[in-house]
């Protein structure tokens, strides 16, 4: 289906489904792709139908800190940036760095994933 907010709310069961045509609430809806009479091939990971049972298992502290220390990478940058600015050396580089990583990664925490 081409994407519409309305989807995102969308069970099974509100789906009128009659061959090739499908509505929601009389709203006609049109696929994005030809028909399918299975799921795709991969793992079920966001469903809230079925939900996957080793996804609890997936969830803890050690993940999100994972996730969001990827924006770290940005802190050799920040260091860069902050020794050929403002001058200084090995140690104003590694400082710079440790900031501009723990900062990024406090950002992406705070802010999280959606970039809307």
């Amino acid at each position: 289906m081409y994407f519409e907010p309305g989807l995102v709310t969308l069970v099974p069961r509100a789906a009128a489904i009659d061959g090739r045509k499908m509505s929601v609430d009389g709203r006609r809806m049109y696929p994005s792709g030809r028909v399918r009479d299975s799921e795709p091939v991969g793992r079920l990971i966001d469903n809230p139908e079925r939900a996957d049972p080793e996804a609890i298992g997936r969830t803890g502290v050690g993940r999100r800190v994972l996730l969001d220390a990827q924006s770290a990478v940005a802190g050799p940058f920040a260091g860069l940036l902050w020794v050929y600015v403002a001058g200084g050396g090995v140690g104003a580089f590694v400082a710079a760095t440790i900031v501009g990583a723990a900062t990024a990664t406090w950002l992406s925490a705070v802010s999280g994933s959606d970039p809307s």
